[in-house]
């Protein structure tokens, strides 16, 4: 059978999927409509229960090509299809109608020409990659600090990169600029004019913009003056203060997987997945790394026989440590080391499949892919979890080794965490498990109040009573 680039099959002779008798008549097939059977009655049952098919009836469903007013063949189609095609014909039209000519462009970020496809309302790409475009938005986000810019960028260049990394300067360069973004547009011409009325003007307009939780991020702009106070850009004390200006952040309890819920996830996997995300999944569950962290080992941090993997640095707490993984991981990863191409050209234990490095963003989105009903915006999968997240495999595992019965320093050692605060977030403890300790303690304390009323010392008489009735 023959494919071509739009998983398109060439008519050709076909056999009753259920009998196994040859159709009288030659049949196109592509992607979604490719189960065929005859006429037969057993056979028109067999078709009608086709897992993951969609019978349609005659005359139910009209082609999706424009200009076509014929219906679609009887017959079963894809569970997931949106729209339906009579022909190879109709489908190769409608293919080549969306997709519209592609033309020479000029990435709006790196400067580099490629092609891209002009779509109706859709106007032409501007970048030539998803990198670009994060810079694009990046680069648009500083502009609007508006006149305060070259102060912006002395600041991010001599003091946040050698403070925070990864998501962490975008989320303090996100309320830096939206506080200059502020100063600009009320008439801010020097910083040194702002003061503790200035910051809380500032929660005022967030909450009439839409933005009321702009003094989230109080701390990243008290930082910021505390730069220009260390520098001597600024003579007056820090605006921000914290018994003002601080909002007292939401609680939020533990989130971890339940086993019903992961029982799922890796019957997902093992359906739609591949041996990278079954082992990336598997040392998650199991060790609670988070993804950078996961998408950053390479293949000499791994330690089979001893079920280790080292966490090297950068890392979120930029603290290095030892992780441990269970039976599961070590089976999954062994299987993708089978998998993974040795000739890659680099020594990380993940890579994707263009054979480049994972990153944790890349591997979010994989997961995504799999697991989600949607993904990018567009429904993909009608089975699937609506959300994931990596980092809920720490929850998971925190909250089983909690009731495991590991104490808090085993804990907090697994997952890198420094402080008990910290470490409590995450680990959940089961509601029985906690009804069941407060019975027992509190049965401890009424036993413990009993013995503790009874006289210590007895009189001769008192002794010889007791020793009489017993």
């Amino acid at each position: 059978m023959i494919h071509n680039n739009h998983n398109v099959r060439i008519a050709g002779p076909r056999a009753c999927e259920c009998c196994g008798d040859l159709l009288q008549s030659h049949i196109d097939s592509w992607k979604g409509h490719s189960h065929f059977f005859c006429s037969k009655p057993a056979c028109k049952v067999a078709a009608r229960i086709v897992p993951g098919g969609r019978y349609v009836e005659p005359n139910t469903i009209p082609c999706a090509a424009d200009g076509c007013g014929n219906y679609i063949p009887e017959g079963v189609y894809g569970k997931g299809t949106r729209f339906f095609v009579c022909s190879l014909v109709c489908r190769q039209n409608r293919y080549y109608s969306l997709r519209g000519a592609e033309v020479v462009f000029k990435c709006e970020s790196c400067g580099k020409q490629g092609t891209g496809v002009r779509n109706d309302g859709k106007g032409l790409r501007k970048y030539c990659s998803r990198i670009c475009a994060g810079k694009a938005r990046y680069e648009k986000n500083l502009a609007k600090s508006g006149r305060h810019r070259p102060l912006l960028d002395l600041y991010l260049e001599t003091a946040v990169v050698d403070r925070y990394r990864g998501g962490s300067i975008r989320t303090h360069t996100y309320a830096v600029t939206t506080f200059l973004e502020f100063a600009d547009k009320t008439g801010i011409d020097s910083l040194e004019e702002v003061n503790p009325l200035t910051i809380s003007n500032f929660a005022k307009w967030g909450r009439e913009a839409g933005s009321p939780n702009l003094l989230a991020g109080v701390c990243h702009i008290k930082m910021f003056f505390d730069w220009q106070l260390g520098t001597g850009m600024r003579k007056a004390a820090n605006p921000v203060v914290s018994s003002i200006h601080r909002v007292r952040q939401p609680h939020r309890e533990p989130r971890p997987y339940s086993e019903k819920e992961l029982v799922y996830i890796w019957s997902l996997l093992d359906l739609r997945g591949n041996s990278r995300l079954r082992a990336a999944a598997a040392i998650a569950e199991e060790s609670g790394m988070r993804r950078g962290e996961l998408a950053n080992i390479r293949l000499g941090d791994l330690d089979l026989d001893h079920q280790e993997v080292f966490v090297r640095l950068p890392n979120k707490r930029n603290r290095e440590r030892t992780a441990r993984f269970g039976e599961k991981a070590k089976s999954l990863i062994s299987t993708w080391l089978k998998d993974r191409n040795s000739n890659c050209g680099h020594d990380h234990l993940f890579h994707n499949s263009q054979n480049n490095p994972y990153s944790g963003l890349t591997m979010h989105l994989e997961f995504v892919k799999v697991l989600c009903k949607s993904w990018l915006g567009k429904q993909q999968h009608e089975e699937g979890m609506d959300a994931w997240s990596v980092h809920r495999m720490r929850h998971t595992m925190a909250s089983r080794l909690s009731k495991g019965g590991a104490d808090y320093a085993t804990i907090m050692g697994a997952g890198g965490w420094t402080t008990f605060t910290a470490m409590v977030g995450y680990a959940k403890v089961d509601t029985e498990d906690a009804r069941r300790g407060y019975e027992e303690a509190m049965t401890r304390y009424e036993a413990s109040t009993k013995l503790s009323s009874e006289p210590l010392c007895l009189t001769l008489e008192e002794y010889l009573a007791r020793v009489d009735t017993e």
